[in-house]
C-alpha cells in the first residue's frame, strides 16, 4: 500500500501516472477488509490535501475517477477510522474558494451523509471524527453562497459548547461563512448562537483564530437589519473586553462589529454608550501608530456622530472626541471622516446654544489650522467640505 504525508515534492504527480488511484479506489470498497480501506482513504486524502501548483489537477483527477460518491457512502461505515478518513479526504476535495469543486460535493450529498456520520460524536468519544466532520462542513462553505447549507446549523450550534479548540474554530468559521447569506437562520432562537459565540469571545481558552470566527461572524449579523443589529447588542459587554486584546487583528475586528453597530439606530448608538464602549475608542484613535485599528475606530465614532442624536453628539463631545478628530486630519483615509464629523459636532453645538464652547475647543487643537491646509486637498470634496465649515463656523 503507497501512503505517504504531506511534504514538499511529494511525488504525487507520479504516483497519479503508475495507475495507483484506480487501485486505491477500488480497495475503497473493499468493505470487508476495514485497514485496507482506512490506508486507501488515507492515501486519496493525501493527494486531495496536496498544496502544488498541480493540486487542483489532482484533485480534478480523483473527481473524474468517480471517488466523491464512494468517499460519501463510506461515512456510514461502521470503522470511526474510514468515517475519520473519508470525511478529511471530501474536506480536502471541497475546499476550493472559486467554489466549483465544493459545489460537485454538495451535489452529491454530502453534507446529509456528514451530519448522520456526526449523531453519535460527542466531546468523550469519536472526537477525532468530529474534528473531520467540522472541517469538511467548512469547506462546503467556503468562498460565494453556497447550495443550501442551513441543516448544518443545529450541528454547529452544538459544536460552539465544546472545549477542542479546532472544532471550535471550524465552527466559528463556517458560521461567519453562512452568516451573511443566513441572518435569519442564525438568530434562529433554539439555536442560541449568539449567546454561545458571546461566551466564546471570554473564554480563556480561544485562540486568536476562534475569536475572529466569532467576531467576523457577529459583523456579518450586524450587517442585516435593525432587527439583525439588535441581537447582538447583547455582546457589547465582551466586545469592550476584547479592545483591550493583546492581538491587533483582533482589536481591529471588534472596531469593525462595533462600526456596524454604529451605522444603525440612535437606540442602538445608545447602547453603546451606555456600555462604554466610546471613551476607548476615543482612546485607540489616540494611538501614535496610524494603525487599521486606529482607522477602524474613527469610522465607528464618525457613524454614531453622524447617525446620533444631539445628546449622544454632546456626550462624545464631552468624552474628547474633538481634539482626537483634530489630531487625525492628516491622514487621507480619515479626512473626509473627520470633517463630516466636525461639521455635525458644529451644527450641533450651534442648536443647542454651545457654539461658542465647540469652537473654542477646535481652536485650542489646532483645527482650524489644519482645516485651512486641507482647503488645499487634491481630493474635491474635502477640500469642499473645509471651506464650507470655515465659512460658516469661522469667519
Amino acid at each position: 500500500m503507497i501512503v505517504f504525508r504531506k511534504e514538499e515534492n511529494t511525488p504525487i504527480q507520479q504516483v497519479i501516472d503508475c495507475g495507483v488511484v484506480p487501485c486505491l479506489i477500488r480497495f475503497l470498497q473493499f468493505d470487508d477488509d476495514v485497514s485496507l480501506q482506512v490506508e486507501a482513504v488515507g492515501a486519496i486524502a493525501n493527494i486531495a490535501s496536496s498544496d502544488t501548483s498541480d493540486s487542483s489537477d489532482h484533485i480534478r483527477y480523483l473527481i473524474e475517477a468517480g471517488v466523491v460518491p464512494i468517499l460519501i457512502r463510506l461515512l456510514s461505515s461502521g470503522s470511526d477510522d474510514v468515517r475519520s478518513q473519508a470525511a478529511w479526504a471530501l474536506g480536502n476535495i471541497a475546499y476550493d474558494e472559486n467554489a466549483q469543486r465544493r459545489d460537485i460535493v454538495l451535489a452529491a450529498d454530502a453534507l446529509p451523509a456528514l451530519l448522520e456520520a456526526a449523531k453519535d460524536c460527542t466531546e468523550q468519544s469519536k472526537l477525532d471524527l468530529m474534528r473531520q466532520i467540522a472541517f469538511a462542513i467548512l469547506a462546503l462553505t467556503v468562498g460565494p453562497a453556497a447550495l443550501d447549507v442551513r441543516p448544518a446549523l443545529p450541528l454547529l450550534s452544538r459544536l460552539l459548547s465544546f472545549n477542542a479548540e479546532e472544532i471550535v474554530d471550524c465552527a466559528c468559521n463556517t458560521l461567519c461563512n453562512m452568516s451573511l447569506d443566513y441572518i435569519d437562520d442564525v438568530l434562529r432562537e433554539d439555536l442560541n448562537i449568539v449567546s454561545k459565540l458571546m461566551e466564546i469571545l471570554v473564554r480563556s481558552t480561544s485562540t486568536v483564530g476562534i475569536l475572529q470566527g466569532a467576531l467576523r461572524t457577529l459583523s456579518n449579523i450586524a450587517c442585516g437589519d435593525e432587527r439583525h443589529t439588535q441581537a447582538i447588542i447583547v455582546t457589547l459587554p465582551s466586545l469592550l473586553w476584547l479592545l483591550d486584546y493583546p492581538d491587533k487583528g483582533i482589536r481591529k475586528d471588534v472596531c469593525r462589529a462595533l462600526f456596524n453597530i454604529a451605522v444603525g439606530t440612535k437606540k442602538q448608538i445608545q447602547a453603546m454608550i451606555d456600555a462604554a464602549i466610546f471613551p476607548k475608542l476615543i482612546e485607540l484613535m489616540k494611538s501614535s501608530d496610524l494603525d487599521d485599528v486606529q482607522r477602524e475606530a474613527a469610522e465607528t465614532v464618525h457613524n454614531a456622530i453622524v447617525g446620533g442624536s444631539e445628546e449622544q453628539v454632546w456626550y462624545l463631545i464631552h468624552e474628547g472626541v474633538i481634539p482626537v478628530l483634530c489630531s487625525l486630519l492628516h491622514d487621507d483615509h480619515i479626512d473626509l471622516l473627520g470633517i463630516e464629523a466636525l461639521s455635525k459636532i458644529l451644527k450641533v453645538g450651534k442648536k443647542i446654544g454651545r457654539l461658542e464652547d465647540v469652537i473654542r475647543i477646535v481652536l485650542d487643537c489646532n483645527g482650524k489650522e489644519k482645516l485651512e491646509k486641507l482647503r488645499k486637498h487634491k481630493n474635491s470634496e474635502i477640500s469642499t467640505c473645509s471651506k464650507h465649515i470655515l465659512k460658516n463656523f469661522f469667519c
